[in-house]
């Protein structure tokens, strides 16, 4: 069988768009199916995640009931961001700890249904360069420590340690929002089935980035209120891939596959090519309906958060229609 490999971006609350799609996976035969399939996975930040959750085995269905539990905790968003602005004492690196994601994702991965697989981690090292770190057997610990890692944004979760690579944080913060160079080698020399899993619309289909309210930019804030805005939602990706695949292709709004040839040097698209690259994103209106671009750093949602929930719901929608397009391919 040829490999099938999925791939997740980083999104911010959007988490719970890659969540409910591999909940309605996992309560239908096709999509059932279609997990057992896949043969590797990886992520950054919000991908980084949900992803080493299902690496693990753990159900879709607990990994969107621990995202609908509510986000960060922790009282006084707006003093805690003034403080880390001030470098106050206790709050100099971040306004959050990420002890207590530690725990609820250790917590999460105990819940196993389904074989583990290999997953790869984008992390963000301290001289600004993404790495991709493999982790062909999962062990919790190790994997669980690298996904908090990897969504540990800057100014709002601290930095963490990761074995062989040093303190790290946000996977995405300076490069793509997927892992870039797995994606990369993946689209120039693997074969069977790749599959882009976007919580966020494609290039062409976003809404700009809110500018910071007026207040906070006399004090000098826009950049510490703004800026994982702005790194989640630039993807990065399609310019790596202008380089990459040829001729230049157009992204399309929503669901579209692409088929590309690089048995013979670098990717061209190719009607018979032997890699399938099929890219799953919300399309601009579903995006919009699940509360846009002002939901992507609202981290810490409390329980029962619609704009959540409506992430859930159209994270399952891209899978109905995933499996009514593709559920069947390379299963068999």
């Amino acid at each position: 069988m040829d490999n099938v490999h999925v791939s997740m971006c980083s999104g911010g609350a959007y988490a719970a768009v890659h969540a409910g799609f591999w909940e309605q996976l996992d309560d239908t035969a096709i999509g059932r199916r279609f997990r057992h399939s896949v043969t590797s996975l990886s992520g950054s930040s919000a991908g980084a995640l949900v992803g080493s959750a299902v690496a693990v085995g753990v159900p879709g269905r607990a990994v969107s009931r621990d995202i609908q539990r509510g986000g960060l905790t922790g009282r006084g968003k707006f003093l805690r961001a003034l403080a880390v602005y001030l470098k106050l004492p206790y709050f100099k690196q971040s306004m959050y700890s990420g002890d207590e994601s530690m725990r609820r994702m250790k917590r999460l991965c105990d819940n196993r249904s389904y074989s583990p697989v290999p997953m790869t981690v984008a992390v963000t090292t301290t001289d600004m360069v993404q790495h991709c770190i493999r982790f062909a057997e999962p062990d919790d610990t190790r994997l669980v420590n690298a996904a908090v890692a990897s969504a540990s944004i800057p100014y709002v979760l601290p930095p963490r340690p990761v074995g062989g690579y040093g303190m790290c944080v946000d996977g995405s913060i300076n490069r793509s929002s997927f892992p870039q160079d797995t994606v990369v080698r993946i689209m120039r020399e693997g074969s069977g089935t790749l599959v882009l899993l976007n919580c966020l619309p494609w290039p062409g289909f976003r809404e700009s980035v809110p500018v910071a309210r007026k207040a906070l930019k006399l004090m000098g804030m826009k950049r510490l209120m703004t800026q994982y805005t702005e790194d989640l939602y630039d993807h990065a990706m399609e310019r790596t891939l202008d380089f990459i695949i040829k001729p230049k292709f157009v992204y399309r709004d929503g669901m579209f596959e692409l088929s590309i040839d690089n048995s013979s040097g670098e990717p061209i698209i190719s009607r018979n090519g032997n890699l399938n690259i099929i890219f799953v994103a919300p399309t601009q209106k579903q995006f919009s309906d699940c509360g846009g671009v002002n939901m992507i750093a609202k981290l810490d949602y409390r329980a029962g958060n619609k704009s959540i929930f409506a992430m859930r719901a159209c994270g399952m929608k891209l899978a109905r229609d995933f499996i009514d397009e593709y559920g069947e391919i390379r299963i068999y």
